[in-house]
């Protein structure tokens, strides 16, 4: 029997709530591509990451200087591009 453990860490929200389906078209397109980077930064900072992302939408760059300030408080070797 093997014993696992998981550290789960959570951030946001990061975009407020859409009230129509443009919005939220827009709002997961721009949640997926902040995803994939913070899963490509922790992979390259050495961190065990367990899914893998596949996203081409643009990456709002600002938003994602934010998301991985929040996440380095939890993964001080997040690669800090």
């Amino acid at each position: 029997m093997e014993k696992c453990k998981f550290h789960l860490v959570a951030y946001g929200p990061i975009l407020k709530e859409a009230t129509t389906q443009d919005e939220h078209i827009s709002a997961r397109d721009m949640t997926a591509a902040i995803e994939k980077k913070l899963a490509d930064a922790l992979k390259e900072s050495d961190y065990e990451v367990l899914n893998r992302m596949n996203c081409r939408k643009k990456l709002d760059v600002n938003l994602w200087a934010k998301v991985r300030e929040a996440f380095a408080v939890n993964f001080p070797r997040i690669t800090r591009i």
